[in-house]
């Protein structure tokens, strides 16, 4: 299977200002809730012949799959080897990241 991925912040790191000696306990990150609640994969390393209804197929066995996007480059229109797999649930995301 290919690798899974969901999708990260854009944020990368510190912002100027931050104190990086504060050590409060603010809870859960941000990014735990997000992963958690997110129904919404980013699955890489797929082959350029893999068709987005293959992607669904598959995916299909851990949930009900809303929406499968597989861009494609605008100028040679040859897929780019990833996808976007969106489920109906989050549990079904959440099952398939586990797989």
């Amino acid at each position: 299977m290919a690798y899974l991925r969901t999708k990260q912040p854009q944020d990368g790191g510190n912002n100027p200002g931050d104190d990086e000696d504060d050590d409060r306990d603010d809870g859960p990150s941000r990014d735990t809730e997000d992963e958690a609640a997110s129904a919404r994969l980013v699955v890489k390393n797929l082959a350029y012949s893999t068709t987005e209804d293959a992607v669904a197929e598959k995916f299909s066995e851990f949930g009900h799959v809303a929406e499968v996007h597989a861009p494609i480059d605008r100028s040679t229109k040859a897929p780019l080897g990833y996808a976007f797999v969106r489920f109906v649930l989050p549990e079904a995301a959440q099952n398939a990241r586990e797989a």
